[in-house]
């Protein structure tokens, strides 16, 4: 089985390029990424908190 590899640098570079309309369209001042993806340490079972 190949081994699991973070989505942490994909997850951020997609808020970076959405930004721009996230805060448009929903009025957000601050984003914030939490939990296992943001230290790095997510499974492929895991979820992304924003």
């Amino acid at each position: 089985m190949p081994e699991y590899v973070s989505i942490r640098d994909d997850v951020v570079k997609k808020l970076e390029v959405n930004l721009p309309e996230i805060r448009e369209r929903f009025g957000i001042e601050t984003l914030g990424l939490f939990g296992s993806v943001s230290r790095g340490e997510d499974t492929a079972e895991s979820d992304i908190d924003i």
